[in-house]
């Protein structure tokens, strides 16, 4: 029988169909989407090979090599993807979790009224503040007197005003302990749903976009926390100012009754002060 000459460029066609036949495979699914790799660049490569001046053998040759360049792209886009796509167990991720600290409920004493709508107040009605202090303090009587006074020089409208400052101050910031408690009762169903989700080892909240999500959903969560938190640090604040007010008028009355007396005794000799029975008769407590 007499052989058939071998055609070389049958051969080499068959070579690349098999070449592109491999390039056209779809690479494994990235980040769960079932995605085709495609680089535009590469099959732009491929494009110029074939329409290059270059022998056959050498363009089967640059095609092979570019094929690999391909493959191995495409293998390492999936390795990555598979590194991305691991995550960590529900045991792992529960045996990292922290308990958050619950408020404890208000269990003040009430023997006679006084202190009756205390404990529902601070368990969180902060409608009830002003009621709740102002049951559980004594109101300023007969102050008439102080209608002549000068703010600013007069230590009893002084006295009055830290008196008048600190039920303002504390009816709002027991107001605000009241709201913040109120606020983590109704938080507490949000934030064990993230911490359920954040525990989850299933592939409904392990993808990349997913957990993105859940970060930013902590971080909002962590916000809220923050400004509520604010709002109790401006009350100490607040608290503090106040008694600190306290002291200092304390201190300028002493310093100014260390002065009268001082003008007293400077004095004893002159007809002012040679007789005092008129001065305190006279006399008002600052």
């Amino acid at each position: 029988m007499k052989r058939q000459p071998i055609n070389k460029r049958a051969g080499a066609a068959g070579v690349l169909a098999l070449l592109l036949l491999l390039l056209v495979q779809p690479a494994k699914a990235i980040l769960g989407f079932g995605d085709i790799v495609f680089d535009p660049s590469a099959y732009a490569t491929l494009g110029q090979i074939f329409t290059s001046d270059a022998s056959l053998l050498q363009k089967t040759i640059q095609t092979f090599n570019q094929t690999v360049k391909i493959y191995t792209n495409a293998l390492q886009m999936y390795n990555l993807a598979m590194a991305m796509s691991q995550h960590f167990s529900h045991p792992q991720k529960a045996s990292w979790m922290t308990v958050a600290q619950t408020a404890a409920n208000d269990f003040t004493r009430n023997t006679y009224g006084e202190t009756v709508l205390w404990p529902q107040m601070v368990n969180g009605q902060p409608a009830l503040a002003p009621s709740a202090w102002a049951t559980a303090t004594i109101p300023v009587t007969h102050q008439s007197y102080l209608s002549g006074q000068v703010p600013g020089s007069s230590a009893l409208l002084a006295h009055l005003a830290s008196i008048e400052t600190a039920d303002g101050s504390s009816t709002k910031c027991l107001s605000t302990i009241a709201q913040y408690r109120s606020n983590a009762a109704l938080n507490a169903t949000a934030a064990a749903n993230l911490q359920a989700a954040q525990t989850d080892d299933t592939a409904a909240t392990n993808s990349s976009v997913e957990q993105a999500n859940l970060l930013n959903l902590g971080q909002a969560q962590g916000n809220n926390e923050q400004r509520a938190q604010g709002e109790l640090q401006s009350c100490l604040v607040e608290q503090q100012i106040i008694a600190n007010k306290a002291q200092r008028d304390a201190l300028a009355e002493h310093l100014s009754l260390m002065g009268q007396t001082h003008d007293y005794y400077a004095g004893a000799n002159s007809s002012t002060w040679a007789d005092p029975t008129p001065n305190l008769s006279t006399y008002v407590v600052p």
